[in-house]
């Protein structure tokens, strides 16, 4: 249920009348799924200053998991079998606005030791700051998603599975310090963001490193929708269809998978990685039934004359489907597969760099919709190297 306290402050002297100018009235509301904001509509007394709006909204989300992954290569059962309890993902997301939603800003931390990399353990994921110039222009600096895959820009909060899928993981272009335009030339139905980046990852200055530049053009035909949550559980009667394509560069990298990977020498004793980037996705809902089918490459074009074979150049395919069954049960299905690419003159890849595929079923009871709920899964993942292991997950989340 939704509360709301109103609080006016006034400071008084009995001599001098008020110390301070009242303070304009500001509301507090909270609900599950919502969070707790404070927010002020920049009304004092009959004036109203619009300039004076401002909110802060305050969210916790907690994912628990279980997994077990059987080793089908391994003939001792005890080896065979790697369970798994851990604590996924614990954040705390704040955001809100000011100057009337002319600025809006947003900072998400993660508490989970998953949450940050084993050899720079910061756990600021977002902090950036969007000025809305216009109301079809945006300008977001800080650090942010970059806008490449589908998948990957969608929150963990809104996805159809535990986690991503294998192929998104390698393939992905993580977070990143910059700045990105954003832009709806023509109303909801076109979507045009273009960014420029360190290009090494999360809050990573690395000297003399590179740039990178990203694009990314989506196009939404019957009109804009939630996108960017995976599945349908509102069950809606009219479909909804988008399309996206987006193109990367990234010069001089010294991160493995381009933006997130291993990290090779900063003095460049191990090269530094030239990669392109491209992808493309269509995501269909209506009556809750969902697909996502996406493509993605990376293709490395120089790897700074690095002594050995560091490059990662793959080309990977996702499919992805749900259907809500009854108001609440979400039954889901994905394939995924990565291939190596070789183009001639370009660096050699790394000896881990093999065809891999993944088949996965799963079942989510969504008690209010992605904020609380159960989700279970399971399937096969293999390689060219070795026979498909069996991974099955099943985990809890609660986003406030």
């Amino acid at each position: 249920m939704l509360a709301s306290i109103v609080l006016s402050v006034v400071v008084w002297s009995p001599a001098s009348g008020p110390l301070v100018e009242p303070v304009e009235p500001v509301e507090v509301s909270g609900g599950f799924g919502r969070g707790i904001t404070v927010a002020s509509d920049g009304v004092a007394g009959d004036e109203v200053k619009g300039d004076d709006a401002f909110a802060v909204t305050a969210r916790l989300r907690l994912q628990l998991r279980g997994a077990v992954t059987v080793d089908d290569d391994d003939d001792d059962l005890g080896e065979r079998l790697r369970p798994e309890l851990l604590v996924r993902r614990a954040r705390i997301a704040l955001s809100g606005h000011l100057l009337a939603h002319r600025f809006e800003w947003k900072v998400q931390l993660g508490l989970s030791q998953n949450d940050v990399e084993a050899d720079l353990p910061i756990i600021v994921r977002d902090a950036n700051v969007t000025w809305n110039a216009t109301p079809t222009v945006g300008v977001r600096v800080g650090q942010m998603k970059v806008p490449f895959d589908r998948q990957r820009v969608t929150s963990s909060s809104a996805l159809q599975f535990a986690e991503r899928s294998r192929m998104v993981n390698e393939l992905n272009l993580d977070r990143d310090i910059g700045l990105v335009v954003v832009s709806r030339p023509f109303g909801e139905q076109l979507n045009l963001q273009a960014g420029l980046f360190g290009g090494d990852g999360r809050n990573r200055p690395i000297p003399a490193a590179g740039l990178l530049g990203a694009a990314r053009a989506q196009w939404t035909p019957l009109g804009d929708f939630d996108d960017l949550e995976e599945g349908d559980l509102e069950r809606r009667t009219a479909p909804k269809v988008a399309f996206a394509v987006a193109a990367a560069f990234n010069a001089r990298s010294v991160r493995t998978r381009s933006s997130h990977g291993g990290v090779l020498a900063v003095d460049g004793s191990e090269g530094a990685l030239d990669y392109a980037h491209g992808t493309a996705d269509v995501l269909f809902k209506w009556q809750g039934f969902s697909l996502l089918v996406a493509g993605l490459a990376r293709q490395a074009l120089d790897d700074g004359n690095a002594p050995d074979a560091v490059a990662r150049s793959a080309a990977g395919v996702l499919a992805q489907s749900g259907i809500v069954v009854v108001d609440g049960l979400e039954l889901v299905g994905r394939l995924a597969l990565v291939v190596p690419l070789s183009m001639n003159g370009a660096p050699d890849n790394a000896a881990d760099v093999v065809r891999e595929w993944e088949s996965t079923l799963g079942a989510n009871l969504c008690v209010l919709g992605h904020d609380l709920k159960l989700q279970l899964a399971g399937g096969l993942v293999g390689t060219d190297l070795e026979r498909p292991d069996l991974v099955a997950r099943s985990q809890l989340q609660l986003f406030f």
